[in-house]
């Protein structure tokens, strides 16, 4: 009987341990995920600030520019 209980509690104490670094691990990578769309975000608000002019312009903005620049009949 005390081999069963012995079994049974050595049973325990390993799934409780491959449990715990499964969850260890879950959490780590959660943290990192939350921390590489941190700086993603960080860098894309700087790149906004240093080049805000050009992130405003659209399409219609470069085509005429191009075109006032760059005409056939120069």
């Amino acid at each position: 009987m005390r081999i069963y209980i012995f079994l049974t509690l050595f049973g325990v104490v390993f799934f409780t341990f491959f449990v715990g670094k499964y969850v260890g691990r879950a959490n780590c990578q959660a943290d990192t995920v939350v921390a590489q769309s941190y700086m993603q975000a960080e860098i894309t608000k700087k790149i906004g600030e240093v080049n805000e002019e050009v992130l405003g312009r659209g399409a219609g903005d470069i085509r005429r520019v191009l075109r006032e620049k760059y005409t056939i009949a120069e």
